[in-house]
């Protein structure tokens, strides 16, 4: 299966914050994903997140990669549950260590069909949240701003997709 492609005339945001992605998908549907990262997220924890987003792929290389090396050494038995160790163990480590920083995270998703307008709306919302966020990011990192009000607009589009809070 192939990769969706990117929306026509968008670019993926991404920040300190989180992300926007936008895709097409078959006859004419478009998915528009944000998350938005809690404001007092480390390094660390961005780390490890976009670490755990990865391996999946990542480790799915390296665990065939493990077989084949030793398949030969091993047999096929072993090697099967080697490379599935190789590949589950870090995979499983990294969802237990970011298990109560997952649940912080912030996620929406649009699918915009030809014609919705309320889903075109919610779409055109979540880009104006996206472009707000890398706006003041980036007026920050220019000197502009204060990281105090980056900060402060950060938290205001995480507490506005708290799904606690009824909208």
């Amino acid at each position: 299966m192939r990769p969706l492609p990117t929306a026509p005339g968008s670019r993926p945001l991404r920040g300190s914050w989180g992300f926007l992605e936008t895709t097409i998908a078959r006859y004419g549907e478009m998915r528009v994903r944000l998350v938005i990262l809690p404001p007092d997220t480390t390094d660390l924890e961005r780390r490890l997140w976009v670490l755990m987003r990865l391996w999946p792929f990542v480790g799915l290389v390296v665990g065939v990669a493990a077989g084949l090396l030793l398949s030969d050494v091993l047999g096929t038995a072993a090697t099967v549950i080697l490379a599935a160790v190789v590949w589950l163990a870090p995979a499983i480590a990294l969802w237990v260590a970011m298990g109560p920083f997952l649940g912080r995270i912030r996620e929406e998703w649009v699918t915009c069909a030809i014609g919705c307008e309320d889903s075109d709306l919610r779409r055109r919302e979540l880009n104006r949240v996206a472009r707000a966020l890398s706006y003041a990011e980036e007026s920050w990192r220019a000197g502009r701003r204060s990281r105090g009000d980056f900060e402060a607009a950060w938290s205001a589009a995480w507490v506005r997709f708290d799904p606690r809070v009824a909208a």
